[in-house]
């Protein structure tokens, strides 16, 4: 289980949630549905590791994410580096 230093490192910098925490994150986002928190790093996650359950969790987390501009970036974040970098 992650312990509250982990949380704030992913927080800090979520292109550190790893494969290995999905479950984790995943329980954190059911535990507290109010904090979008949880869902963006959960989904980000899934994103990083390319995991097939990424279209159908979006579609299950995206209503907790109040700024979706936000979540855009933060899935993109990869792809949006590359474009500028071209």
């Amino acid at each position: 289980m992650l312990n509250a230093q982990d949380i704030a490192k992913r927080i800090s910098n979520p292109s550190l949630s790893l494969k290995e925490d999905q479950q984790d994150l995943k329980q954190l986002a059911e535990k507290y549905p109010y904090s979008q928190l949880f869902s963006i790093l959960y989904l980000k996650s899934l994103k990083q590791s390319r995991d097939v359950l990424f279209e159908e969790e979006l579609k299950a987390h995206s209503y907790r994410i109040t700024d979706r501009i936000q979540l855009y970036h933060l899935i993109h974040e990869e792809e949006l580096e590359e474009k500028l970098s071209s």
